[in-house]
C-alpha cells in the first residue's frame, strides 16, 4: 500500500525544516520544479508542493478566508466544491505514486482541511503517516510578527488555531511528535528514521540541516495549550514543556480520549461507579439530575466541578464545588460530565485525557445505567404510553408529510437511509425519507411500552388513519423509490443502538436487568429477536405499501442493484456495501447528476458512539443467531453472493 506522510503543524514551527531532513532521508516530495524553494523567510526552502499549496489557498479563498484567519472551518466548503478540490488533488497523489510507494506533503494550512484529506487517503486507500511539529507559541509569534509584521497577540491566538485542529483531528491516530528544539539533535533524526521504517544510513549532512540560527525568536515564556474556549473553562496555563509532554506521553502511552472514557464500564457494570471518586462536572441543571440519579445508584459520596468561580466551595444539592486545581490532585476520579453543550465536552474530553488521571463518563452513559437499574414506569405506566403516543403522532405527521414527494428513501432504519437522503437533498432533489407505516408485527411498541402495556396500547398507524391499505398503495403510485439493504448482523447491531440513544430501550433494559441478564446480554438477546428484521421489511413493509414482492424479482448480485417496475411505481435496490460504485445507477434512475453520496448518521457520530465501539469489540455471537443468516438464508442468498457473504462477515469480525 502507498504511504502518505503528512507534515503537519503552525507556520514557523518547523514543519519546512522536518520536511527538509524528510527529503535528505529519501522521501520522495515530488518533481524539484513543483517544489517551492528558498526565499528571504526560509532561506533552505519551504519544500512546499506548489500545487498542493495552491488548491489550499484556493479553497481557503472559496471560503472567503486566508491562512491567517481565526474562524476557518473546513463545512464551509459546498459539497461540490469540496468533490472538485478533493479531485484535483488525486490527481496530484496519482502523479507522486506512480513511481514511488512513500511520499511526503508539507502544508502548514493542511491543518484547515484534514477532514478533506482523510476522506481522500481513504478512497485512494492511502496509508497516512503524521509527523506533527509543534513549537512554542510565543517563539512562533514573534517570527510571525518578524516576517509579516502580525502582531504578537494575535500570533499566538492563530498558533492556538492551528494546534487545536491539529491535536483534535490526531486524537485515537497514531502519530509522531516532535518538538522544534528537538529538531536539533542527531538523536530525534535517528528516532524519525526508525519511525518511517527507513533502512538507509543517515548521512551526516542530514544532521546540519538544523542551523543554530534557526533557534532565533526563542521563548520560556508560558503558553496556554488550548484555544481560548478552553481557557475560559479552566483558567490555567502550563510551561510549554510540560504542555507538549503531557500530549506526547497521551500518543507514546497509547492514552486517547476513547481510552479514558470509561461509557461502557459504566453501563455494563454492577459496580464500576462504586469503586471510583466520582466527580459531577457541571453544577446546572444536568449536574442536578446526575446528582439524583447518583443517589438513586445508591452513590452518596460525590462533589461538584464547575468553570464558574462564584459556585466553587459552595454546596449543590449537599455537594461541595470544587475547583479543577483541587481535583488534578486526586487519584481514581470518574469524571462525570453533566453539560449540554458539546463542544464545552469535548474539549473537557481532550483536557483530561492529556493529564492522564481521570476516567470520564458522560452524562448519557449514567442516565442509561439509571434506567437500566430504577426505570420509572410512571403513575399507571403513563410515561412509556405516552413515549409510544408521541412517537405514533409523530410519524403519522411525518409519514404524511412524505407522501407529497414524487421521490422516497423508503427503507428500513439502519441501512444508509439517512445517508442517501441527504446527499439527495443537498443536490436540490426534493424527496423524503420513510421506514415504517405499520408496526403490526414489529417489536418497536413492545420494546416501548413493555410486553403486558404493549397488547392494550392503540396503535394509530397511517394505515388505519386512511382506512385500508388500498387507499396507501393508491397514494404510493407513480412514485420512484429507493432502499437498500446491508449486511444483517451489522443492520441489527446498528438497530438496537439506534434504539438506544432514542431512549425506545430504557423499559426493555429494566425488565432484562430484573431478569439477571448483563448489558451485554441485553443486547446480544435484543439482536436475536429482530433477527431478519430487515429482510421482513420488503414482506411486511415495502409489498404492503406497494403491492411489489421484491424477492419475486431477480437482483444483480455481482453488480449489487436491480431496478423493478410494476403499474407505474419504479423501485431502485442497492446493497449499501457497493453503494459507492453504484452513484452512476443512481444519477440513471433519478435522471440528474450527484457529485458524491454523503456519509450521515454513523455511529461515531453518536452520542452511544463509545458504548458502541466497546460492545462491538466484546460481544460474541451465539453460533445459532449466525447460522440464521449465513447458513442457507433464502434472503440473505437473494441480495448476496456466497463470496460478498465471506468478505463482508469478515469485515465485521476484523472491525
Amino acid at each position: 500500500m502507498n504511504r502518505l506522510i503528512l507534515v503537519l503543524g503552525m507556520h514557523r514551527s518547523g514543519t519546512s525544516l522536518l520536511t527538509n531532513i524528510l527529503s535528505k532521508l529519501g522521501i520522495y516530495l515530488g518533481d524539484s520544479r513543483d517544489i517551492d524553494g528558498a526565499s528571504e523567510s526560509n532561506k533552505d526552502g519551504h519544500f512546499e508542493h506548489i500545487k498542493i499549496r495552491q488548491i489550499h489557498d484556493e479553497m481557503l479563498l472559496a471560503m472567503d478566508k486566508a491562512w491567517c484567519s481565526l474562524n476557518t472551518r473546513e463545512n464551509e466548503l459546498t459539497p461540490a466544491m469540496r468533490e472538485l478540490y478533493k479531485r484535483k488533488i488525486k490527481s496530484i497523489l496519482w502523479d507522486l505514486f506512480l513511481n514511488h510507494d512513500v511520499v511526503a506533503i508539507k502544508d502548514p494550512r493542511i491543518a484547515f482541511f484534514l477532514g478533506l484529506w482523510e476522506e481522500i487517503l481513504e478512497e485512494e486507500r492511502i496509508d497516512p503517516v503524521y509527523l506533527y511539529v509543534i513549537r512554542n507559541a510565543d517563539e512562533v509569534a514573534s517570527s510571525l510578527y518578524k516576517r509579516d509584521g502580525i502582531p504578537v497577540d494575535f500570533g499566538i491566538k492563530l498558533w492556538k488555531v492551528y494546534n487545536l485542529k491539529i491535536q483534535t483531528f490526531l486524537f485515537n491516530k497514531e502519530c509522531y511528535f516532535v518538538k522544534f528544539s528537538d529538531l536539533f539533535n542527531r538523536k530525534t533524526v535517528d528516532n524519525i528514521k526508525a519511525y518511517l521504517l527507513l533502512k538507509e544510513a543517515v548521512g551526516t549532512s542530514v544532521y546540519s540541516l538544523a542551523k543554530e540560527d534557526y533557534r532565533h525568536n526563542y521563548s520560556e515564556k508560558l503558553c496556554v495549550p488550548v484555544d481560548d474556549k478552553c481557557n475560559d473553562i479552566y483558567n490555567c496555563k502550563l510551561q510549554f514543556d510540560e504542555m507538549y509532554n503531557l500530549i506526547k506521553n497521551a500518543y507514546n502511552e497509547g492514552v486517547s480520549v476513547q481510552s479514558r472514557i470509561k461509557d461502557y464500564e459504566l453501563i455494563s457494570s454492577d459496580d464500576y461507579i462504586l469503586q471510583r471518586k466520582i466527580v459531577i462536572y457541571g453544577a446546572g441543571d444536568y449536574g442536578r439530575r446526575t446528582a439524583k440519579m447518583l443517589r438513586g445508584l445508591g452513590v452518596n459520596d460525590f462533589c461538584f466541578c464547575d468553570r464558574n468561580p462564584e459556585k466553587i466551595n459552595s454546596l449543590v444539592d449537599n455537594a461541595v464545588v470544587r475547583s479543577i486545581s483541587t481535583i488534578d490532585n486526586d487519584k481514581n476520579i470518574c469524571m462525570i460530565i453533566a453539560i449540554a453543550n458539546e463542544d464545552v465536552i469535548k474539549y473537557l474530553q481532550r483536557y483530561f485525557t492529556w493529564l492522564d488521571k481521570i476516567d470520564i463518563c458522560s452524562f448519557f452513559s449514567l442516565e442509561k445505567l439509571w434506567n437500566r437499574k430504577c426505570f420509572d414506569y410512571g403513575p399507571s405506566g403513563m410515561n412509556v404510553a405516552r413515549r409510544w403516543y408521541n412517537e405514533q403522532v409523530w410519524r403519522i405527521d411525518h409519514i404524511w408529510n412524505a407522501m407529497q414527494k414524487q421521490i422516497l428513501v423508503y427503507q428500513n432504519g439502519k441501512v444508509g437511509s439517512s445517508s442517501l437522503f441527504i446527499t439527495l437533498a443537498e443536490a436540490g432533489i426534493d424527496c423524503a425519507q420513510i421506514h415504517r407505516n405499520y408496526f403490526y408485527k414489529d417489536i418497536l411498541r413492545e420494546l416501548i411500552c413493555g410486553t403486558e402495556l404493549s397488547k392494550f396500547a392503540v396503535d394509530v398507524s397511517f394505515s388505519e388513519i386512511t382506512g385500508n391499505m388500498r387507499d396507501l398503495r393508491g397514494i404510493y403510485k407513480g412514485k420512484r423509490i429507493i432502499t437498500l439493504v446491508r449486511e444483517p448482523i451489522s443492520t441489527d447491531f446498528s438497530t438496537v443502538f439506534q434504539w438506544l440513544g432514542t431512549g425506545h430501550l430504557d423499559r426493555y433494559l429494566n425488565e432484562q436487568y430484573l431478569k439477571g441478564y448483563s448489558f451485554l446480554d441485553s443486547v446480544k438477546n435484543l439482536m436475536f429477536r429482530i433477527k431478519g428484521r430487515m429482510f421482513d421489511w420488503f414482506r411486511e413493509e415495502l409489498f404492503v405499501a406497494t403491492g411489489i414482492n421484491v424477492f419475486d424479482y431477480s437482483f444483480d448480485r455481482k453488480k449489487g442493484y436491480t431496478i423493478i417496475e410494476n403499474e407505474g411505481t419504479q423501485i431502485l435496490i442497492m446493497q449499501l456495501e457497493k453503494l459507492d460504485t453504484l452513484s452512476d445507477i443512481l444519477e440513471e434512475f433519478l435522471g440528474l447528476r450527484l457529485n458524491f453520496i454523503k456519509k450521515s448518521n454513523e455511529s461515531n457520530s453518536k452520542v452511544y458512539s463509545n458504548i458502541y465501539k466497546a460492545t462491538k469489540k466484546d460481544i460474541a455471537f451465539d453460533q445459532e443467531y449466525i447460522d440464521f443468516y449465513y447458513k442457507n438464508n433464502k434472503d440473505m442468498d437473494h441480495f448476496y453472493s456466497k463470496d460478498d457473504q465471506g468478505i463482508i462477515w469478515q469485515r465485521w469480525m476484523e472491525n
